[in-house]
């Protein structure tokens, strides 16, 4: 079972909220799970509804071997402490609340661990209000949205510190170019 519980965020299960409202800047259990999930199998691409149920396990099992996930110096945990301490200022919790976006920021901080690490707060709010900007220039009705955000999220993540660098028409212009559909 996954232990979250000194990381520093509030998380919470579709049960809870049978009886209580969330607390606010809380984070849905499935989203924690999904985002473990992905960050296991080094993918973007885990929707247990598009997976047949019977081939779920062995699918799941084999991307978890092939992500070579006990090479990896960067635990979830690692992870979730860089959620929590973005989850500090209310651009970067809004942003990370959001499934497909925490799904790809798990997947691309295995890779930019140390960029992010050095981001305060506040400054992962403003590259996620760059990433939001980018974003709302894509064509929804020509892509899958969850798809696309997760992807995108995860490239965004991974290749931080080079979007850093850039300004909105750059960032929407790599955008651009990786949903181009052949």
């Amino acid at each position: 079972m996954l232990d979250i519980g000194d990381i520093g965020i509030h998380v919470f299960s579709e049960k809870e909220t049978e009886t209580a409202k969330p607390p606010p800047g809380s984070f849905r259990r499935s989203d924690i799970a999904e985002a473990y999930t992905a960050f296991l199998t080094d993918s973007v691409h885990n929707q247990n509804a598009r997976i047949i149920e019977s081939k779920l396990d062995e699918i799941l099992v084999g991307k978890v071997m092939d992500s070579d996930i006990t090479e990896s110096e960067i635990s979830f945990h690692d992870i979730l402490g860089l959620v929590a301490k973005f989850a500090t200022d209310i651009k970067g919790r809004d942003w990370l609340r959001l499934g497909n976006n925490l799904i790809g920021f798990t997947v691309g901080a295995k890779r930019s661990y140390g960029t992010l690490s050095k981001f305060d707060a506040e400054r992962f709010g403003t590259l996620t209000e760059l990433f939001e900007e980018a974003f709302e220039a894509i064509n929804v009705s020509k892509v899958n949205v969850g798809k696309t955000r997760r992807e995108l999220s995860r490239d965004f993540i991974e290749k931080v510190d080079q979007f850093a660098a850039r300004d909105v028409d750059e960032v929407t212009e790599a955008f651009h170019e990786a949903t181009l559909v052949d």
